[in-house]
């Protein structure tokens, strides 16, 4: 996201091949479309003369690996496979890559167990210099992050034992947010913990847009889908529903982005 514009990861179940749009007031542009994008995670970082897009999605052949589409005039360039973890790791997993506001790193998710997570962070200057200097069919960097830590099991549950899953990420200022929570009528979490796996705060009553989908009464749908941080600003989006009209919802949240000792 970058002002009034942001980026989503749309699936046309039409024809089943993901696409990333950037949206701009009223407009849409495709940015690219391609089947092996996964369904979760995604960054999108413009070029300083405007003329090329580098897109990070999971891949959805891998659980273990990345792909770095190169786009420019609305084609893809280069689309290269970046391996992050080795075969140890969990087989179900979309490794959610965030490149931080500040371009300096980039962090991606693996699975040791279902709800055992792990996050490595690389440097993201050295990392798009191996990949531009290697030309291997899949880039294996699993063993070049600079630092890797295990996510607490307690966040993904509520005081009432309702599981919250992860849903985005977003990297600003040394801190790493996490966004969780289901598709149900109830508060979303924000964990915050920095580039060693420290959790700094966190604020498991999120509510934003909560009212607008309780007007769904029994057809409602309120889900978590993305989350931007800048200058201590939190913006949200939300996928909220009845039946088939979904609608993404944008909102600069009226909330806190993390509380200390708020769990």
């Amino acid at each position: 996201a970058k002002g009034k514009q942001f980026y989503t990861l749309e699936h046309e179940a039409s024809d089943n091949i993901p696409r990333i749009f950037l949206n701009d007031n009223n407009t849409r542009k495709l940015i690219v479309s391609d089947f092996d994008i996964a369904h979760q995670g995604f960054s999108v970082i413009e070029s300083k003369d405007k003329s090329e897009y580098f897109v990070w999605t999971g891949d959805k052949k891998s659980p273990y690996g990345a792909i770095l589409f190169v786009i420019g005039n609305g084609q893809i360039i280069t689309k290269k496979r970046v391996k992050v973890f080795d075969s140890t790791f969990f087989r179900k997993n979309e490794t959610m890559p965030t490149v931080s506001i500040e371009h300096d790193k980039i962090i991606f998710r693996g699975r040791k167990s279902s709800r055992e997570m792990i996050f490595r962070i690389f440097d993201y200057k050295k990392t798009m210099e191996a990949i531009k200097s290697r030309s291997e069919q899949v880039i294996d960097l699993s063993s070049d992050y600079e630092t890797e830590w295990k996510l607490p099991l307690d966040v993904f549950t509520e005081d009432s034992d309702v599981f919250r899953p992860l849903q985005a990420i977003s990297y600003s200022n040394k801190k790493i947010y996490l966004l969780l929570g289901n598709a149900r009528i109830n508060y979303k979490s924000i964990f915050a913990f920095d580039v060693n796996g420290r959790e700094i705060c966190s604020n498991t009553r999120i509510d934003d847009g909560i009212g607008l989908a309780k007007l769904y009464l029994k057809d409602n749908f309120y889900e978590p889908e993305g989350i931007f941080v800048l200058d201590n600003e939190l913006s949200l989006l939300f996928t909220i529903a009845k039946n088939k009209n979904m609608r993404n919802v944008i909102l600069k949240s009226s909330n806190d982005i993390c509380l200390p000792n708020n769990k």
